[in-house]
């Protein structure tokens, strides 16, 4: 990823969204209607089981702050650099 950023004279930059896992699973359940058919705690459970730590320089966003304060976060982490 971040040689594709280089070789198209990009920045890189990586936000990780985070939130605990009684949050995660509750959205989850509550969203029953998305497109993806199988979007349950089985493949949540599935994925995080295979979650590789993002090893590189990155923004940890917390998403149960709410959606304003994660998009400032964000929007600050972008201009910074």
């Amino acid at each position: 990823m971040a040689s594709f950023a280089k070789q198209i004279k990009t920045p890189c930059r990586i936000v990780e969204c985070v939130c605990p896992e009684k949050v995660a699973l509750g959205r989850l359940k509550t969203d029953r209607k998305h497109v993806a058919g199988n979007r349950d705690a089985k493949l949540y459970r599935e994925i995080k089981a295979g979650f590789q730590e993002i090893r590189r320089r990155k923004l940890v966003v917390k998403t149960g702050l709410g959606l304003e304060a994660c998009v400032e976060r964000v929007v600050g982490y972008l201009q910074l650099q």
